[in-house]
Order: C-alpha cells, then structure tokens, then sequence
C-alpha cells in the first residue's frame, strides 16, 4: 500500500516515560476529535448530494409534462400508471433504449450500440420488485423502479469514493469535501438520476481506482479491479480505458519498491508488472467477447427466433432491422470491440472520423466548450505541477492527478474529432475525477478564509452557491455547475437535446 501521512506523531525525544505516555494520549484524544470531525463532514456531505438528488426529481417532476420530441426512438407504448407519470422525466432519449432492452432484450439491431451490464440490472432489481409488490405496478414501471433506486444508490457510493480518492492524492480535506459538492450538482446531473449508464459507470470506475490506490494486497487488488473494470466496460464503451488506471498505478507501484534495487531486481519486478496488468487486460477485453460472441450468433444465424407479437409489429412500423434479419457485419472480425459496434455508430449515430463537423453542429459544439476548455486548462495546471516539483514528489503523490488528466485527454480526443462532441460533458463527469478534483482545487486556493466546517453553508447548495456572489473564476466555475444542473434537467426531462 502506498505509505500515506501518520495521524498521531509522537516525539522522539523524551525525557521520561512519563512524557511518553502524557503525549501519546493527548495524540489519541486529538485523532479521536479528528476521527469525530471527518464523520460529521461526512455526515454533512451525504445530507448535501441527498438533497441535490431531490432537488433535481423536484425539476424534473414539474417540466416532465412537456414533450418536445421528433423522430426520437420511443419505444412500444404502454399504459400510463402513477409511477410513470411521477418519474417518466427520467425516461427520455437513450433511457427508452435501456428500458426497451431491459424488457425485450436486443431485438433490434440499433440496440446492439448500448452495452448490456446496466439493462441486465435493470431486469433483475424489476424482477425483485415486482415480487415484492405483488405485481401492483406494471412491467415497465418495475424497470423505471430499479434503475431509479440503483442509479441514486451509485451516486451516493460514487459521492463517498470521491471524497475518499480526492482526500488521498491532495491530502486536504478541504478539497475533498469542495469536489463531493461540485460532484453533487455537476453539469451532466439529470443523467446520473435518469435511466442512463452514468451512476453506474461512475460507481465502478471510481471503485476500481480506489481499490488501486489503496489495495497493499496483491491477492485482493488485482481480482476486484478485473472484476470492476471488467464490469464498468460491460456497461459503456469508453470503459476500456479504465486500463490505463491499471498500467499506470500498477506501474508507479512498482517503481516505488525499486527505486533501490539492484538491475537484476528491477528486470524482474518489470516481467512481474508486465505479467500481473497483461492478465487484468485480458480478462477485461474477455468480459466484453462473452456479450459480442453471444449477440453475433443470434443475429447471425439463420435461425428464426419468436419474437412477442407487439415487438415484431412495432419493428415493422418503425422499419427497424430486427433479429433474424440479415445483417452487413456478420463477416466482420473485430479483436476488442464486437464486430457489430462501429458499424452500428457509424449507420444510426453517424459515427466516424469528421462525421460531426458540420455547420449544423456547431451548437452541439459550443455548448461542450466550457468543459472542453476546464479540461485542457486542469490538464496544463497538473503539468505544471510535475514539472515545478519534480518526479520524487510525483511518485510521492500516487501520481498526483496526472492519470485523470491523461485519461480525460484520451475522452477529449475523440470527442472532438470523431463522436458527438456535446456528449463529452456527461462522459468526462461520469468516468473520472479529474475536473472534481482539479476544480476544486482552484476554489480552495481562491478561498484561503474559507475552512471545511464553513462549506457546509448555506443550507442548500452548500458554498458553491456563495460563490456566485464573487467577480472571479470561482464565479465562472459555480455559474457553470448551476447552469447546466437546472437547465440540463429542465431540457433533458422536456425530451429536448441536451448533451
């Protein structure tokens, strides 16, 4: 485990073992009221993103009335209930999809573009939920249930590993606390409490990263990170890069126990590092073959498979391509990703390199700039950090935020030059800590006044809302957050476009 700062200090000079004892239990008394302070902080913040969460199905509750919709996939209608109506803000664009899935499976070769781990969750806690209510809601009010309680109780985990991970690569409590409450109102918000992969992915992303920064055993750190990471691709497409959280903690781990090694020693510790990531990798790349092995032979034999009656009827109404229809990537051989999921970006999303660079997207492109530009200005702070304090303190500091950067930059890529750019807000605030951490560290250094048992004011929307008063960054940063919190919310539940 990477050694971190001791809370209690003893002396090394002492006259007397009286002195010994008198100091040692005053160090305890004063980790014991630091140990009290923490779990109040915690308790503070937890109340803060709870709070949050309601807010948000409060906005949600009264603008989801409105439908501004064209030509977006809507799924098969179903009878209306009372849990549809008070939660159907949660169920607009790519959420049909998943609760389309969810309910029928992939039936419709556009639905092979969405990954399966989150819409297999969904059937599972609506199954559970239909048996412990009787079957007093209906199918899909059971699947809108589920995802509403697993996407609020990831964002909960998500909101405590951020503190967690935030605390222990800044050592400032301080920061930590500012990135749970950025985290608590960030841009892409509406997505982490509609029936999108956003809560979940995050959830274990976050997880895995924890597990390597903090894991000392072998044993344990390796299985449960193939296990998160392994689950966190099966859940969206960008969760392959989670490897390189992998290669570089597993890597930076290696170097600290060599730096005084002998070269025989150290080509050995390198064989073994090489080994032990090259096994996660595989069995991460393997997860995702299962699901693309097992959907290429449905769609690619030429048996026919029933389909309910309502299912192939509405496939044939909205000309979809449905299983058992011949399909153009059968004879496609892909190593990582299916054979089917470039294909299917390409034809339904458009998909490819330049494909969004158009006069028509240049809204999409603007309403990305402000991330795109907190991105690559937190990514020039961190190089600067390294390069002033040298590599001893890099190594010192679990790599400071250096692999967030890196990983943000990898997102940022092919956003602008590929996919649709305005996603990139809901993916980088969903897959990393980086902007949490690293915004958060500018609005402590722009509040040196301002200490942690402070943030916990006002009442709602704790200390980001106070900065709205101010003429600076911080300004600039808070006004960002709350904008695209309320406004988000009100178009994406409005079934306008919004990231």
């Amino acid at each position: 485990m990477f050694p971190g700062l001791s809370l209690c200090r003893i002396q090394h000079r002492i006259s007397s073992q009286m002195s010994v004892s008198t100091t040692c239990t005053r160090d305890s008394a004063d980790l014991t009221s630091q140990c009290k302070l923490k779990q109040k902080a915690i308790k503070t913040l937890v109340l803060h993103v709870i709070s949050s969460r309601f807010v948000l199905f409060l906005v949600q509750l009264i603008f989801n009335s409105f439908d501004f919709s064209t030509d977006a996939f809507k799924g098969i209608e179903e009878p209306d209930d009372s849990v549809f109506r008070l939660l159907r803000g949660f169920v607009r664009w790519d959420s049909i999809q998943f609760l389309h899935i969810a309910r029928h499976g992939y039936v419709y070769e556009h639905s092979l573009a969405f990954f399966p781990l989150f819409p297999t969750l969904l059937r599972t806690g609506a199954d559970v939920i239909s048996i412990i209510s009787s079957g007093v809601f209906s199918p899909s009010s059971n699947v809108i249930l589920s995802g509403f309680f697993l996407n609020h109780v990831c964002f909960l985990i998500s909101s405590l590993l951020i503190y967690s991970i935030s605390s222990t690569i800044t050592s400032s409590k301080k920061i930590a606390s500012i990135s749970v409450l950025l985290f608590s109102i960030n841009p892409a918000s509406i997505f982490f409490s509609s029936l999108y992969t956003e809560s979940l992915y995050c959830c274990l992303t976050l997880l895995g990263i924890y597990v390597l920064i903090s894991s000392s055993s072998f044993y344990i750190r390796l299985p449960l990170v193939t296990i998160l990471f392994s689950a966190a691709l099966l859940t969206r497409s960008n969760g392959l890069l989670n490897i390189g959280y992998v290669l570089f903690y597993e890597g930076l781990r290696s170097i600290r126990g060599q730096r005084n090694d002998r070269i025989v020693k150290q080509i050995l510790n390198i064989g073994w590092y090489l080994a032990r990531v090259s096994v996660v990798i595989i069995f991460v790349i393997l997860s995702l073959r299962v699901h693309s092995v097992r959907q290429t032979n449905q769609y690619c034999t030429e048996s026919k498979i029933a389909l309910p009656e309502s299912v192939a009827a509405f496939g044939i109404k909205e000309n979809l391509t449905i299983i058992g229809t011949a399909v153009p990537w059968c004879s496609q051989f892909s190593i990582i990703y299916p054979p089917f999921f470039s294909s299917i970006q390409d034809r339904y999303w458009d998909v490819s390199l330049f494909g969004y660079w158009k006069i028509q997207k240049l809204p999409c492109f603007l309403m990305a700039a402000p991330v795109i530009i907190f991105t690559i200005y937190c990514t020039i702070r961190v190089l600067n950090r390294l390069l002033r304090n040298g590599v001893n303190w890099f190594i010192d500091s679990y790599g400071d935020s250096l692999p967030y950067a890196l990983h943000s930059i990898a997102l940022l890529i092919p956003a602008l030059l590929i996919y649709n750019v305005e996603v990139y807000t809901r993916i980088i605030f969903s897959s990393s800590p980086f902007l949490y951490i690293e915004l958060a560290r500018i609005l402590d250094e722009n509040t040196p006044n301002i200490r942690v048992e402070h943030l916990a004011k006002p009442t709602i929307f704790p200390f980001v809302s106070y900065l709205l008063y101010r003429r600076d960054i911080c300004c600039v940063i808070s006004a960002y957050f709350f904008l695209f919190y309320f406004m988000g919310t009100v178009m994406h539940t409005s079934f306008l476009p919004f990231t």
